[in-house]
């Protein structure tokens, strides 16, 4: 059989730091489409709310003969309004998570990197 060479434990860090460096730069990569994300979903719910006033002004305007289909443009616009809304908060929640990995991940890159310098 072949002969595996014995590897030093420090081939082992160096291969546990560039594990590290990998999942930060994926955690990273993910926090920037999620910001991504974010942004988007926040200028398409500034463009809905716009939407939403411009419906209610057209609305008001028209005084008392709301029709159906204006009733339902309204609630058509809350709701997506709402659904933005919440897409909204779980990428906050997501982006936040993943700064905290970013950070932890950094932090112990640091550690491991110094550790393996001394």
């Amino acid at each position: 059989g072949s002969v595996t060479p014995v590897e030093s434990p420090g081939d082992d860090k160096q291969v546990y730091i560039k594990t590290l460096e990998d999942e930060l730069e994926q955690y990273c990569e993910m926090l920037i489409e999620t910001e991504k994300k974010l942004s988007q979903s926040q200028a398409d719910l500034e463009e809905a709310l716009i939407e939403a006033e411009e419906a209610n002004k057209q609305l008001e305007a028209m005084g008392n003969v709301q029709s159906a289909i204006e009733e339902e443009l309204v609630i058509a616009h809350n709701e997506k309004i709402a659904e933005l809304e919440s897409v909204i908060n779980s990428l906050r929640e997501e982006n936040a998570t993943l700064e905290e990995d970013c950070k932890r991940l950094k932090e112990q890159l640091a550690n491991e990197v110094e550790a393996y310098e001394e």
